[in-house]
């Protein structure tokens, strides 16, 4: 088959396949670029989960035939520090201004070492205040007339809570079981 092509058109052949994979992988690249420079760390993403997706971005530049440009440490700063404030502005904001104003630009790995902490604190306060938050479902699901056991007051143990018969619950003044030392 390849040997009835006339030199002339295998050399167009060759040239229109080639220019169609360079096509393809600068416009991939391209895609890619702009992917990087619109990421945004979405408003239930985890910090280096955000991270991650940033430097499988930039791997996937280089792998496409982007140089360093397309994805320099800069381009990568930028992308990181403007991801996070879209969506986690009030977690962030001291130390992305801390961030920005500095004379020099810092590195990629600079800039998410210096977020990671407050990342971190961010997430211990979200555990906080979920589980204070279920405590407070628990005690919304509370009668509003229940009120805590009280210590009891006699000392004596209850006689009619080891025959099962104690009407008063919580209010007894006298020792149940579960109070007995």
């Amino acid at each position: 088959l390849v040997r009835n092509v006339p030199l002339g058109d295998l050399e167009t052949v060759f040239n229109t396949i080639t220019s169609f994979f360079v096509v393809r992988t600068n416009a991939e690249r391209f895609a890619l670029a702009d992917e990087l420079a619109t990421a945004t760390m979405g408003p239930d993403e985890d910090f280096l989960s955000f991270c991650a997706r940033l430097e499988s971005l930039r791997s996937s530049i280089l792998e496409a035939g982007g140089d360093t440009g397309d994805c320099s440490d800069g381009r990568m700063v930028n992308s990181l520090l403007q991801g996070v404030a879209r969506h986690h502005e009030d977690t962030f904001r001291h130390i992305l201004q801390v961030l920005r104003s500095e004379l020099t630009q810092p590195t990629y790995d600079h800039a998410k070492q210096r977020l990671l902490p407050f990342y971190h604190t961010k997430k211990l306060s979200d555990r906080k205040q979920a589980a204070s938050s279920s405590s407070r479902a628990f005690l919304a699901g509370t009668p509003s007339n229940h009120q805590p056991r009280r210590p009891a007051s006699s000392g004596e143990p209850c006689r009619k809570y080891k025959q099962g018969q104690c009407r008063r619950g919580d209010q007894c003044p006298h020792l149940h079981a579960e109070q007995v030392k």
